[in-house]
Formats: structure tokens, C-alpha cells, sequence
């Protein structure tokens, strides 16, 4: 990725901001997997703006997000209780610009959990989180083929593979491959609770989609917050004592009201976690030892999916 400089960040927000960029700071740099990250500051005639950048290595990633982006705000425009802080974006250079929402994140949210208020207002927000789903699911929902778009997830991932045993493979490589046509939507892709933003009157979403595909089935963005959300109350809570299992099931059960019952296929739903819990479980143990029983959990839940998938 080529380096943008703060005076191309300054061109590029003028416009999107209607109004004079007189200086951009550059205030922190980071570089992703499939993309880089800046966190900007504008300073304005109307006073400073937070501003994130992304710049996408691939031109396809850049347009599947930017796909997403553009449908979430057009979905949300004029909506008070919903924020898709998108700007716009510089397809020459792959970059999206977002606004900075200072709201703290789910997973901030579980690290406090302990703490009355921040219990009771988790639990709202996990709610709200799930209405807010359930919503943007139901918005692209049709009937069509769910395999390939886990096949070919699995299919960039193949070091993943290789940390299950020969049977391990078979059986889920079998389970993928049973499933037939079932409910698939525009999901959200990378839907944890470090991707949602919570304030009283409103919930911020961000980070849309993920590379590998357009559509998939619902249970992948409905799997994926149930998994963060308890890895984030059981292995990241600053609590003194040790993490509470009832916390955990409160707050994934307030997720599942608020999003209601999902139609569909179990089994679908049985090879997203399967799926889930074999990626995290690979970037667990890339880290090494401080992540071991984070990924031991991820490796046993994988197990029990495949399990009950038998049954």
C-alpha cells in the first residue's frame, strides 16, 4: 500500500465534508490483514472531526465494502437510532472514510461487566444489537445454496485445516457439504461486539462485510456475536473475581430475544459455529500461550458442533 500523506487526506475529506479541511493530523497508523487503518483528525472551520481511513490491498475487497457501506447508509438515512458513520471513499487509492463515533463498543462494555450500571446497560445494548440484525437481515433475505460461500471461507483459510485431524476434516468438510438450499441475506461479515458502538439513543455499526463473499447465511452474523460476546465476558472481563457463567448467558440470551427466532436450517447454523470457532481457533494459537485457553475453548466448541451435528 502506498503512503497517503496528510495533505491527500485533506483533499480527499474537503468535499465529503462540504465544508474546508485546513489540515489533517495523522494520529495513529495500523496495518490488517486484508487492509490498513488510519485514525485521523480534520480540523475544520465548525472545529475538529474524527475520521477513520481504510485502504483495501484488493480492488474487489475494496468494492464489496464499499457496496456495503453504500446500502447500510442509504438503508439508515435520516434514522436517529442507527449510525452508519460512513463518508465516502477515494476508489483510485481503494480507501473508505468514516467518521469517528466515540460511543464505547460492546466488547469495551464486557470488560465492565461486573459493575451494576454497565450490566444493565450491556444487556440493553445487546438487545438493541439483536433487533438491529434481525432488521438488516430481513432486508436481502431469499432461498438459495449456503455451502459455497463457508467452502470457499475454508478455502483461503486452508492453515486452518490443517490443525484438525484427519477425521476432524472429514467430518466437517461432510457437514458443509449436506447442507442444500437455505435462507442466505447481505450479511454483516464480521458481525462481533468490537464492530458495534452503543449509546443511549443509538447504535453505531461499522466494519462491514469480509472478502470472501457477498451473501451468506444469516447464522454466520448471528453465530459470530453469540461467540464474541462470550469470549469477550469469559476471557477479556476486568472483574476481580472470576467471570460469571450467568453474565455470559444473559447477554447472549438478550442478543437472541432482541434478534428473535431465526427460521432455517439448524445444520446450517451447527456448520457457522463449527466454522467460527475453527478460525478463531487458529488465531488464537498463532499468538501463542497467552491466548492457549482461549483456544482450547474455541477448539472444544468446535468439537461439540460436530458432535451434535451427528446426533
Amino acid at each position: 500500500m502506498e503512503a497517503v500523506t496528510q495533505d491527500e487526506f485533506a483533499a480527499m475529506l474537503a468535499p465529503m465534508l462540504a465544508q474546508p479541511v485546513r489540515q489533517v493530523d495523522i494520529l495513529k497508523y495500523a496495518a490488517r490483514l486484508y487492509s490498513c487503518m488510519w485514525l485521523l483528525r480534520a480540523h475544520t472551520p465548525e472545529g475538529p472531526v474524527g475520521v477513520v481511513a481504510k485502504a483495501w490491498y484488493s480492488a474487489m475487497d475494496f468494492d464489496k465494502q464499499l457496496k456495503a457501506l453504500q446500502a447500510a447508509s442509504a438503508a439508515y438515512a435520516g434514522r436517529a437510532d442507527v449510525c452508519i458513520p460512513y463518508i465516502g471513499s477515494q476508489r483510485s487509492k481503494c480507501i473508505l472514510l468514516m467518521r469517528q463515533v466515540p460511543d464505547p463498543t460492546l466488547a469495551e462494555m464486557c470488560r465492565f461487566s461486573f459493575r451494576r450500571r454497565w450490566t444493565q446497560t450491556l444487556l440493553q445494548a445487546c438487545a438493541r444489537t439483536g433487533c438491529w440484525l434481525a432488521e438488516w437481515h430481513a432486508a436481502s433475505e431469499k432461498v438459495e445454496p449456503v455451502a459455497p460461500s463457508l467452502e470457499a471461507y475454508l478455502q483461503d483459510r486452508g492453515d486452518c485445516l490443517r490443525l484438525l485431524t484427519a477425521d476432524e476434516q472429514r467430518r466437517l468438510t461432510a457437514l458443509i457439504r449436506s447442507l442444500g438450499d437455505d435462507t442466505t441475506c447481505v450479511t454483516h461479515g464480521d458481525f462481533m461486539p468490537g464492530n458495534v458502538l452503543w449509546a443511549p439513543t443509538r447504535i453505531s455499526v461499522i466494519d462491514f462485510g469480509l472478502p470472501e463473499w457477498d451473501r451468506a447465511s444469516p447464522w454466520w452474523d448471528y453465530v459470530a456475536m453469540e461467540v464474541g460476546l462470550t469470549c469477550a465476558l469469559r476471557f477479556s472481563s476486568k472483574s476481580p473475581g472470576r467471570w460469571k457463567p450467568s453474565m455470559v448467558q444473559s447477554a447472549v440470551e438478550a442478543f437472541r430475544e432482541g434478534y428473535g427466532k431465526r427460521r432455517g436450517n439448524g445444520r446450517t447454523r451447527l456448520a457457522c459455529t463449527a466454522v467460527r470457532h475453527l478460525v478463531l481457533h487458529a488465531g488464537d494459537m498463532r499468538h501463542g500461550k497467552a491466548y492457549r485457553k482461549r483456544a482450547e475453548w474455541h477448539k472444544l466448541q468446535l468439537k461439540k458442533a460436530l458432535l451434535s451435528a451427528e446426533k
